[in-house]
């Protein structure tokens, strides 16, 4: 489910941007596990520029990062006319009933998990969004 002009894949691409590069490795074999590829990068700063170039199929993205928030990040998305349509699940360790509503109704995210999670947790976030291959 590509939400614009883009290739046809073989499987869901989700793009992660999260500035710990532990995380990212650790999400990316989690991602793979359950037949997704991955494209991830520990800069919010490329977030913008690698979703109008890749079209993800999904966007997770952390929350609390050096420099610029993943709030911030996650508004600019839905400003942008070329990536607004694009499902974002924030992940962060960030638990309160606030930071959940503002994730989803200020920034405009699709979903939120919380850090740790496990492959199933992250596996059912996705799931919400896009048809997952057979793992």
């Amino acid at each position: 489910m590509a939400f614009f002009s883009t290739p046809k894949r073989l499987k869901p691409l989700i793009l992660h941007i999260d500035d710990s590069e532990d995380v990212l490795m650790v999400t990316e074999v989690m991602l793979k596990q359950v037949g997704l590829d991955v494209i991830g990068s520990p800069r919010p700063d490329e977030m913008i520029p690698l979703a109008e170039k890749h079209g993800p199929d999904l966007i997770l993205l952390d929350v609390l990062m050096p420099d610029v928030s993943g709030y911030i990040v996650c508004r600019r998305l839905k400003d942008n006319a070329k990536t607004k349509a694009i499902p974002v699940i924030m992940a962060t360790s960030e638990d309160t009933v606030k930071d959940i509503e503002k994730a989803l109704s200020y920034y405009g995210a699709n979903e939120y998990i919380i850090k740790p999670f496990t492959v199933e947790k992250l596996k059912a976030k996705i799931a919400k969004f896009l048809t997952l291959p057979d793992s």
